[in-house]
């Protein structure tokens, strides 16, 4: 039985974990439409760099840049937004990809250069 200012097993793991990785997380990368203006603006509020950040809709794709923990990124998108909007997210890591989509899914893919037609699809 644990007494008073004492952590559980899975506690004491956790914060071990998070001591001795530096303090490095995943790129967590989220997107907001603005329809009126006609931009898309990502936010970076992992831990780490989100590498190549590019994205793809319906219509075709395009890098963002590299962006940073804490930082935002506005891009105008290039055609009027339909209904629905679908809209997938990319950056690169060590391990492989990491995507996201605009309905709040997310995946990890392995390296290996996937196309702009790819990300839509692995996504939709």
């Amino acid at each position: 039985m644990l007494g008073p200012q004492q952590m559980p097993p899975q506690g004491a793991r956790a914060f071990v974990r998070e001591l001795f990785s530096g303090g490095r997380r995943a790129p967590e990368v989220s997107a907001t439409l603005d329809d009126d203006a006609g931009t898309l603006e990502f936010l970076n509020t992992g831990g780490s760099v989100a590498i190549g950040l590019r994205y793809v809709t319906g219509r075709g794709g395009n890098a963002v840049a590299n962006l940073p923990p804490g930082e935002t990124a506005a891009v105008r998108l290039e055609q009027p937004v339909t209904e629905p909007f679908r809209c997938v997210w990319s950056c690169e890591r060590a391990r492989g990809a990491l995507l996201w989509s605009y309905d709040g899914r997310r995946k990890r893919v392995r390296r290996g250069g996937l196309d702009d037609e790819a990300l839509f699809r692995a996504m939709y």
